[in-house]
């Protein structure tokens, strides 16, 4: 009887074993998933999202640490090192596109990154744990911080001339003053502000005036030229300011000459 009472003793020791360590090792990190890169506007950084899940694919919490390695599209590295997370860097977080799940949420500081040539790049990043390990996985990431354009404008105060078919002097325009400010689109814009006075001249019969225009790189290769309209319909000693145009795609970092040149109609 005794006998009996130590086998079924022994059994019941086996079960529950059985089950705890089930239970244990159901609960241990497995997969890594749902990884994504974002910037936030409100906190001025950005974060690095991924969910760990168990055996059973549920989405769980725990602690390790994630080496980043962030690249523009030009190559230039913008960001590498290591951060650490626990559990209580997870949350539960809700899109539309990819539904609800509980991620961990890594933060990375935008003073932590250098400024490079673009805003669009890739994420390589590794995570680890005291009893788990991932291969490098990447994603795309947005918003990376760049250099400033800077635009050289020469020659100001300058007068520009716009003559007739025949040669003869038109108009005359005074370009007094030249900012620029960079668009909020991913595209590098920059829109120009031209101020100045018609200096010669009487209203022409289409109400517009003319300014050619040339921008030029570093090494004077053109990027992009054409004309100006100010549409005022300007008389001789009238002041204007105009802010038609804008020039996309150029490069972060880069330093642009704008010239403005005689024209003709």
């Amino acid at each position: 009887m005794k006998k009996k009472v130590k086998v079924i003793i022994g059994i019941i020791i086996v079960v529950v074993l059985v089950i705890v360590i089930g239970k244990i090792s159901s609960h241990r990190v497995n997969t890594l998933a749902n990884w994504s890169f974002q910037y936030n506007d409100s906190t001025d950084d950005y974060s690095l999202f991924f969910a760990l899940c168990d055996t059973k694919e549920r989405e769980v919490a725990a602690s390790g640490k994630v080496s980043i390695r962030i690249e523009n599209e030009n190559g230039q590295v913008v960001y590498e090192g290591k951060k650490a997370f626990d559990k209580s860097d997870f949350g539960t977080y809700e899109s539309k596109a990819a539904g609800e799940h509980f991620l961990a949420d890594v933060r990375i500081g935008k003073d932590e990154m250098a400024e490079g040539s673009s805003e669009k790049g890739m994420v390589y990043f590794t995570v680890s744990g005291s009893d788990y390990v991932f291969d490098e996985v990447h994603c795309e990431a947005y918003n990376l911080p760049t250099k400033e354009i800077t635009i050289d404008v020469q020659g100001l105060p300058q007068e520009i001339c716009q003559k007739d078919w025949d040669g003869s002097v038109k108009a005359k325009l005074m370009i007094t003053d030249v900012t620029y400010s960079v668009s909020s689109d991913m595209m590098a814009g920059i829109t120009f502000s031209i101020s100045g006075e018609k200096t010669f001249g009487s209203r022409t019969s289409l109400g517009y005036d003319m300014i050619d225009y040339q921008l030029c790189d570093g090494n004077g290769y053109v990027v992009d030229s054409g004309q100006i309209f100010i549409d005022k319909a300007l008389g001789t000693g009238d002041k204007f300011t105009d802010d038609s145009l804008t020039i996309y795609d150029l490069i972060p970092g880069e330093t642009y000459v704008l010239t403005f040149q005689d024209g003709a109609w």
